[in-house]
């Protein structure tokens, strides 16, 4: 399986506990907003830098409206 992995560290802003799952809002560059669904219930600590890689058929994007891109 191959891996998509972020070039350097990004910085999470805010992270919500929604049972198994943790959602964690990640800030990109040029201001914009990634959303990190973690399953294994912990959360980084926020404004520390973070690495970000997953297998790329798992990355979903979408439109400043919400629709899938």
């Amino acid at each position: 399986m191959s891996t998509c992995r972020l070039s350097r560290p990004q910085t999470p802003r805010y992270a919500e506990r929604s049972g198994a799952i943790t959602l964690i809002h990640v800030e990109l560059d040029g201001g914009q907003t990634c959303l990190v669904i973690h399953s294994q219930g912990i959360a980084p600590e926020i404004g520390a830098e973070v690495g970000l890689k997953t297998a790329p058929e798992r990355l979903h994007f979408f439109d400043n409206e919400g629709r899938t891109v």
